[in-house]
């Protein structure tokens, strides 16, 4: 099993990854922002309830810093510059 920062560790670069994926650089394969909007908040939203419920408190003792720096995370991903 994951220890919680190992799991906090991959839930960001999947939320990160998710932002590259409405790359136009991709053409066809890219996603359109809005889905990888919604795929990013979703993978957000997963992590949070899995890790609220899946770590005792004493496992994850970063949790509400985490939660602050991941949705910014997500946030992030959300604006595309022009």
């Amino acid at each position: 099993m994951m220890s919680y920062p190992q799991f906090t560790e991959l839930a960001e670069w999947q939320i990160r990854d998710y932002r590259a994926s409405s790359n136009p650089v991709y053409g066809n394969a890219a996603v359109a922002p809005d889905v990888a909007q919604a795929i990013a908040r979703g993978a957000y939203h997963l992590w949070r309830e899995v890790a609220r419920q899946g770590f005792a408190a004493a496992e994850r003792p970063t949790y509400e810093a985490d939660v602050v720096r991941l949705a910014a995370v997500v946030d992030a991903s959300l604006s595309h510059p022009s």
